[in-house]
């Protein structure tokens, strides 16, 4: 199965997001929140900083390709990252 079945978008929508999410985990890497308000904050974060550029409905599909690969058991190993830069 290929990534875009398997993940929801191609591999350039997934390049795209990246950068929008690295700057979301900086902004976020030395707040003291849940693994869970981290998550969604997370999630928001990333999709504010795409907003200006992609549509509505591109922004639902990153929405919820980021809710299948944010799982919780993953946000400390990525705040972990974060703030050893």
């Amino acid at each position: 199965m290929n990534d875009e079945k398997r993940n929801g978008l191609s591999e350039d929508e997934v390049m795209y997001i990246k950068k929008p999410l690295e700057k979301a985990m900086l902004e976020l890497a030395n707040q003291k929140i849940s693994k869970e308000q981290y998550r969604e904050k997370l999630i928001d974060k990333t999709l504010d900083n795409l907003k200006e550029n992609v549509s509505e409905t591109t922004l639902g599909h990153y929405r919820k390709f980021l809710t299948k690969i944010l799982p919780l058991n993953l946000i400390n190993k990525s705040k972990l990252m974060i703030q050893s830069k």
